[in-house]
């Protein structure tokens, strides 16, 4: 059995836990070093361990504003819309939509129609926007959708009449 371990994590962090967890402050290249004592004797062990950046949003909460066309506070969104408002080069990452946060978190539920999303709360909704780069690495988004209804009935007409000035020949 170990008695005693002592660990630098390369960015100026120790631990004398056995078994600890360690948050680190930003990525980079790290080299671990754990020393170890037993009955036996004692040692140590390197390993050199890469924490990746996670991507890098212009924006944490966005919107997206959608005309009703019929009055009933529902309307039909293009989700894609929102990439280059979320990020300043969507084609470096992978984009995923959630109505939840959990769901987010998780990679469950995705929206799969992405181009044709209806509001599910009347007037308004609220989705999350998953964004993972190439090394796996993701940050969420939130994504309000606003639906702006109209009180102006279809049947509404203004006549607008100009007088033609054949003075200046116009």
């Amino acid at each position: 059995p170990i008695i005693s371990a002592n660990w630098d994590f390369g960015d100026g962090q120790n631990s004398s836990i056995l078994n600890p967890t360690h948050i680190y402050a930003a990525s980079g290249t790290y080299n671990v070093i754990v020393s170890i004592t037993t009955q036996f004797g004692s040692g140590s062990s390197s390993r050199q361990i890469i924490i990746n950046p996670k991507p890098i949003l212009i924006i944490n909460q966005t919107t997206l504003k959608q005309c009703d066309d019929d009055l009933d506070g529902y309307s039909s969104f293009n989700l894609l819309e929102a990439n280059s408002l979320i990020v300043s080069n969507p084609s470096a990452v992978t984009f995923a939509y959630f109505e939840t946060l959990q769901e987010a978190q998780d990679v469950t539920n995705e929206i799969l129609n992405t181009t044709n999303y209806t509001n599910q709360v009347v007037n308004s909704d609220t989705l999350f926007v998953r964004v993972t780069n190439a090394n796996g690495c993701y940050r969420i988004a939130q994504l309000d959708l606003i639906v702006s209804t109209t009180l102006i009935p279809s049947s509404f007409q203004k006549i607008y009449t100009e007088c033609d000035n054949a003075i200046s020949g116009s």
